[in-house]
């Protein structure tokens, strides 16, 4: 885990006046597990990441890179320069939120190994609608116990708020383009 995200979570938590408790408590994770992150012994699922973005009330992106003030009208992003964190399930996240605007949605793009997951196990996350477009391959979606095979060029919605899990069960990787509303 880059050194940064975990000192990231915890400078956020302290800035809310929460403790670890509070915050494990608001985010719906363990206070040994928050503990752990927070000292850089454990790497966080995307699903965690996900819980303690909602329950601190800030963009996933904020965890990866600083936020600046915007002195312009344009932000041009190119993949390759943004930071990648490797989750322990087989998974990057690739912040593509804004460093400069605050903006209603958070685009994230998400790469899946063969056998990679976003979570050992279906979680319900945030609050409004998540929207997934398949960039590379195909991904598994399971969604309050349903599942759905979603291929390349496909694009689904949903309420992330209801148990779901993005797998790869898939020989090659897959790279899915996920947009929160905020």
């Amino acid at each position: 885990m880059p050194t940064s995200v975990h000192l990231r979570i915890q400078k956020f938590r302290q800035q809310r006046g929460l403790s670890q408790r509070g915050l494990a408590e608001k985010a719906g994770i363990s206070a040994a597990g928050l503990s752990q992150i927070e000292s850089g012994q454990a790497s966080p699922s995307v699903a965690t990441l996900e819980k303690l973005a909602d329950a601190l009330g800030s963009p996933l992106a904020s965890f990866f890179t600083e936020q600046g003030e915007a002195s312009f009208r344009v932000e041009v992003l190119t993949v390759g320069s943004r930071p990648v964190f490797h989750a322990h399930q087989g998974a990057e996240i690739i912040p593509l939120g804004s460093r400069f605007f605050s903006i209603a949605f958070e685009p994230i793009l998400i790469r899946l190994n063969p056998g990679g997951e976003m979570s050992d196990q279906p979680f319900g996350a945030g609050n409004g609608v998540e929207f997934v477009r398949i960039q590379r391959g195909r991904a598994l979606l399971t969604y309050d116990k349903e599942q759905f095979e979603i291929s390349e060029a496909q694009s689904v919605f949903y309420d992330p708020s209801k148990n779901h899990n993005w797998t790869n069960p898939f020989d090659g990787w897959c790279e899915l383009l996920l947009v929160r509303s905020r």
